[in-house]
């Protein structure tokens, strides 16, 4: 979530779902960002050190289940690592 008003438009939405998302953890660029999903139940909340991408990039691999990818591995689905998108014209 890069904002609190995005993160208060998911915990209005998501209201309903709210007994599904203990399985799920949330990443949030700053604490302000990430107070709106508190009461949404979910599993981890995680911030990111820093308001950038890159400190995003970081929280949401850290987010990630250890064996959602395989050590080395790209994740299923993903193009080799430098070869172009499935679909992609160069």
């Amino acid at each position: 979530f890069y904002s609190p008003r995005t993160a208060q438009a998911f915990a209005r939405l998501a209201a309903p779902w709210r007994a599904g998302l203990g399985a799920c953890a949330a990443v949030a660029i700053s604490a302000n960002a990430a107070a709106p999903l508190a009461a949404l139940g979910f599993g981890r909340i995680l911030t990111a050190d820093s308001s950038d991408a890159g400190a995003m990039l970081r929280a949401i691999a850290a987010a990630r289940p250890p064996s959602a990818t395989p050590s080395g591995a790209p994740p299923s689905g993903a193009p080799p690592s430098g070869a172009p998108p499935s679909g992609a014209t160069i």
